[in-house]
């Protein structure tokens, strides 16, 4: 039986930074491939361009490419959000096009159900709403088909609704907040000052994902990803691999709208997008990304994207002329998913326990038994979110490898089951 071998480097950007922003695959030899284009520092500089005219124009490119869907059957995941409700309230106006609404939530108080009846009302289209209880339950089966270890895989269940709602066809709104600026929270980070090299740009830019990192992380790697006792990588690496994009004469601003397009967008949202959309046999169509927004989007001058308090004016302004309340079109950024804390109650605590503590990651030198030990142990007796929160999380990221590697490395499950899981 052939054994696949790991390509470490992958791998440790996935665990450290949670996606794997490389064009190598976690598996030696297997690549990772985009479907979107990656976009230059030219790209993003400003043209002389007035309010008014980004905006109408932004409208009429969301017009033509949303008017391009021939599907008669179409489903979308709805949020309340501004990029969803956009496609949702522009598609809904094709009499063609019979189109079903649906919101996840996770039984949680951030669930977004409010929100999304609000814009289902105003289509009048048939509108649904799931509710995902445990979603580590099905961890297993997310991993096995997204093929790599990676924790926050709930986009699967978008792509399973569409086709459950008898869809074949989604629009999803990728691209929306790296070309017109919605994730306002990290910039007000970012730009409390701006880091005099690209180096230490780079390094404001990678680890200001609070969530993302836990302060002893390079601890958690074992035997596996060391040499004569040190680790073979380290953060300084990290940080030179998205270096180059912060090495131009872009404003810092600029500079993050580079790395999130092309890195956290095409190697993250979307390519998750795409693997799920493609293993439940749904085509997803992104009205963003086309050719003619990637050409004019980017350009857009950075004041009509962002002031200080708010972001993604111009989409705000179109929700506006649509007709969505304003609730809708003052709603802050809000992320899909679940808090951490509800997602270690309801089986991720009892799953890491059992899975992680003798695993075969741990069997096998690849992560350390004494850092998952002391991170069970910090989360028992922390009842602070600012500690916990990227704990748990990490302790998912291992979780994902563990299954990972009992599926794809030791080759000891059956179409990605594992035993004794549930």
């Amino acid at each position: 039986m052939f054994t696949p071998k790991l390509d470490k480097f992958p791998l440790f950007m996935m665990l450290s930074i949670r996606y794997n922003p490389t064009y190598r695959g976690i598996i030696k030899g297997t690549k990772v491939i985009p479907d979107t284009q990656s976009l230059r520092p030219a790209n993003f500089t400003d043209k002389n361009m007035t309010y008014e005219f980004c905006v109408n124009n932004t409208e009429k490119l969301l017009r033509e490419n949303i008017s391009k869907i021939s599907a008669k059957n179409v489903a979308i995941g709805l949020s309340g959000g501004t990029d969803s409700s956009l496609n949702s309230l522009l598609l809904a106006k094709n009499e063609k096009v019979s189109l079903k609404l649906f919101c996840i939530g996770f039984n949680d108080s951030d669930d977004e159900f409010s929100d999304a009846r609000l814009v289902a009302n105003l289509t009048n289209c048939d509108y649904k709403e799931i509710v995902l209880d445990d979603v580590t339950k099905d961890l297993p089966t997310l991993v096995w088909k997204f093929g790599s270890p990676k924790s926050n895989l709930w986009p699967y269940y978008n792509f399973k609704t569409v086709r459950e709602l008898g869809a074949k066809t989604t629009l999803s709104g990728e691209g929306g907040d790296e070309l017109f600026g919605g994730y306002y929270f990290r910039y007000v980070k970012y730009l409390k000052s701006k880091p005099l090299t690209s180096f230490f740009r780079a390094k404001k830019y990678v680890f200001s994902r609070p969530r993302d990192f836990v302060q002893n992380q390079l601890r958690m790697f074992g035997p596996k990803f060391k040499k004569d006792g040190k680790l073979v990588y380290t953060n300084d690496d990290i940080i030179k691999f998205f270096e180059p994009t912060f090495s131009n004469n872009l404003p810092f601003i600029k500079q993050i709208f580079l790395a999130d397009f092309n890195y956290k967008l095409r190697f993250d949202f979307n390519y998750v997008d795409l693997i799920f959309a493609k293993s439940e046999g749904v085509k997803v169509f992104s009205p963003f990304l086309e050719k003619n927004m990637l050409d004019f989007a980017p350009h857009i001058p950075t004041k009509f994207k962002i002031t200080s308090n708010t972001s993604k004016i111009i989409l705000r302004d179109i929700l506006k002329r649509l007709g969505a309340p304003k609730r809708i079109y003052e709603k802050p950024k809000q992320g899909w998913g679940m808090r951490p804390t509800i997602v270690w109650e309801r089986g991720l605590r009892e799953r890491c326990e059992n899975f992680l503590l003798d695993g075969y990651l741990v069997r096998d030198d690849w992560i350390n038994k004494k850092w998952i030990k002391d991170s069970l142990n910090k989360i028992s007796s922390s009842n602070e979110s600012e500690i916990i929160y990227p704990i748990i999380n990490k302790l998912w990221d291992l979780l994902s490898f563990e299954v990972f590697y009992i599926q794809y490395v030791l080759q000891q499950s059956k179409k990605g089951r594992i035993s004794n899981w549930n």
